[in-house]
């Protein structure tokens, strides 16, 4: 993981007031500010071809700090007692996982390991990946 580390997530690919030329993350559709509807809302409000949300600010400054469980695997090595039975020397099964957990105050669609220096959101997202297995001697 990462501490102190801070991200500037107003940039191409996601923009949560010009909603007529751009994309936006659902978390800015569903918290976004109207003034019937969510007055108190987190995110600017939806302004089909507006250029004002287009500004710089430190509003879209985030902290990007994380935790982030890359890999872990978890396992069992059956007794032998119990494998000479079956004519093995070992035997072992296991589940393993990479990328399975990440703690972020970040969009969850945001991914804190991203390049800093990006300003398009064309990233892909880390791959949550889950494998089981056996391992077996004779």
């Amino acid at each position: 993981g990462v501490e102190g580390k801070d991200m500037y997530i107003y940039d191409n690919g996601n923009r949560p007031g010009n909603a007529g030329n751009s994309n936006y993350w659902k978390e800015w559709w569903t918290n976004r500010y109207d003034p019937v509807e969510n007055p108190n809302g987190q995110w600017p409000a939806m302004i089909r071809n507006s250029s004002e949300p287009a500004a710089t600010s430190s509003f879209w400054l985030h902290d990007a700090s994380y935790l982030r469980i890359k890999n872990i695997e978890l396992g069992y090595s059956f007794p032998i007692t119990l494998i000479k039975k079956a004519k093995l020397s070992s035997a072992r099964i296991y589940v393993s996982g990479q990328n399975l957990f990440t703690f972020s105050s970040l969009i969850k669609q945001l991914d804190p390991e991203r390049d800093n220096t990006t300003i398009v959101n064309t990233s892909y997202p880390q791959t949550k990946i889950i494998t089981f297995g056996l391992n077996v001697s004779l």
